[in-house]
């Protein structure tokens, strides 16, 4: 019973394979022409042929194999055996054994079919050839298997490489826009400043000798109210008429950094106006000098003093 459910597994399991081997081998030859290549009757083409289908088909080769086991009807009749012999003391068992009861022993049924050839003459061929299949399909498939995980691996780089490259993009982004906030901030607070400034001036005149001038050093005082964040100094030159383009510079009278510099333009009553940020002053005296350009130069043409208080 157990024999039988093996059969039956191994022709289910394996039935297709050998049916596609048997498909492949072609239609079997009649049994004379099988017999007569066996006997070496058959030459060429169809020797050859009769050979292809004989190395493919196993019940072919099992009628072969029973072809060549059995005797030659052309060969001469052995000798009797003697009475004395093997033969006779075979018959004396056999008839022994007859006379106990036991079944006489037959020839077991030749083996016909899809289970009897594998089993005899290409289970191993056909066992080798689906390990072969299997390592090969499998080789295939973890191959693919590889493949695409490689292609994932090489996808899942890209998109990282991409990410990154955006987060960097969006980072320079913030930062410019960070430094555009940051400069317009300092923009509005000068503004502010600026308008703080120029919402509350203190406006003053200041006529300045020419140069070597004995008037150039009665020095004027001016007195910046609490709440003035800009002094707007007019400068009255000595001659209303001459270049308009002038340059003047106030500096502390004993010594230090300018505390204006500026290039002005005179206006047409010979004035030149100077706006000072209350922050750039401190209370002293002072000396404004006022330089003409001629010839690539700065000449000097009048000063004058003058102190403040705050």
């Amino acid at each position: 019973m157990r024999d039988r459910e093996r059969e039956e597994d191994f022709g289910r399991d394996f039935g297709p394979l050998f049916d596609a081997l048997r498909a492949s081998a072609g239609e079997c030859p009649p049994a004379d022409t099988l017999s007569g290549w066996q006997a070496g009757q058959l030459m060429g083409a169809d020797s050859e042929r009769v050979r292809e289908h004989v190395g493919l088909c196993g019940e072919c080769q099992w009628i072969v194999g029973r072809l060549a086991a059995a005797p030659d009807p052309n060969a001469p009749a052995a000798a009797p055996a003697d009475k004395a012999g093997p033969g006779r003391l075979t018959d004396r068992m056999r008839d022994f054994l007859r006379g106990q009861g036991a079944p006489s022993p037959r020839a077991a049924p030749p083996l016909s079919g899809r289970t009897a050839w594998p089993r005899f003459a290409y289970a191993g061929a056909a066992l080798a050839l689906l390990i072969a299949a299997a390592a090969a399909y499998q080789a295939v498939r973890l191959r693919g298997v590889v493949g695409r995980q490689s292609v994932q691996l090489t996808d899942e780089r890209e998109r990282r490489a991409e990410l990154a490259r955006r987060a960097d993009a969006l980072a320079e982004q913030d930062r410019q826009s960070q430094a555009q906030i940051a400069a317009l901030r300092q923009r509005l607070e000068g503004a502010a400043r600026a308008a703080r400034v120029y919402a509350n001036p203190f406006s003053q005149a200041l006529h300045v000798a020419p140069l070597r001038s004995p008037r150039a050093d009665q020095a004027l005082v001016i007195r910046m109210p609490a709440g003035a964040e800009l002094l707007h100094l007019v400068i009255i030159l000595p001659e209303p008429a001459g270049p308009r383009l002038y340059r003047v510079q106030i500096t502390p009278a004993g010594g230090g950094a300018p505390a204006a510099d500026a290039r002005l333009e005179r206006d047409d009553y010979g004035g030149l106006h100077l706006a000072i940020p209350r922050q750039a002053l401190s209370a002293g005296e002072y000396v404004v000098k006022v330089y003409q350009p001629a010839d690539g130069k700065d000449r000097p043409v009048a000063e004058q003093r003058f102190s403040i208080t705050l």
